[in-house]
């Protein structure tokens, strides 16, 4: 169960179909500008992950994901987007929260 990778693909799973008719194909809600590369429902399946594995920080959540990075094969587009996903996951954490 503390597999990280295997625990996030579970989660965005369940993730995708609670949101259906919520977010487009590429798992974002709705909105104009640049499309990023770390979509909102692996944003929110990477917290929530984080949050059923017991990672109470998000610090502790992305030193986590970079030894993972360095020990099995995570995906580049994850890998490099971990800033975005960090700040990403801080406003909607704000934004639920208000």
């Amino acid at each position: 169960m503390h597999n990280l990778h295997a625990n996030f693909v579970k989660i965005l799973k369940i993730c995708k179909k609670f949101s259906y008719g919520l977010v487009n194909d590429l798992g974002n809600i709705p909105r104009r500008g640049v499309v990023p590369r770390f979509s909102d429902l692996e944003v929110i399946a990477l917290s929530l992950t984080g949050e059923l594995l017991g990672i109470d920080s998000e610090n502790n959540l992305f030193d986590r994901l970079k030894e993972y990075q360095k020990t099995s094969a995570i995906s580049s587009v994850a890998a490099s987007s971990m800033t975005v996903a960090r700040t990403h996951t801080s406003c909607v954490r704000l934004s639920v929260s208000v």
